[in-house]
């Protein structure tokens, strides 16, 4: 069986798959974080910055300031597409 950090980043998987079209791509997952799990949108900040870390840490040579700055867009553009469904 999965565990919950397998199916996060398996999602943020599927979702590098779907860059051009991400709010349908994460639709589901969207509405489950927000109506289900009623999950605290700031969890999703916290959650980006702690992947950036362990890439990071985990990938030291190649995690530079390019690699750092796309993370951070593609986190974020994931973010905000999981907070839509809470407004």
């Amino acid at each position: 069986k999965p565990t919950n950090g397998g199916k996060v980043l398996g999602a943020i998987g599927e979702a590098t798959k779907h860059l051009d079209n991400l709010d349908t791509a994460l639709s589901k997952l969207s509405d489950l974080h927000a109506y289900n799990l009623r999950v605290d949108p700031g969890n999703f900040r916290l959650l980006s910055h702690t992947i950036q870390v362990t890439l990071a840490a985990h990938f030291q040579a190649e995690f530079d300031a390019t690699a750092q700055a796309a993370w951070d867009k593609f986190l974020a553009a994931i973010s905000t597409v999981l907070t839509s469904k809470y407004r």
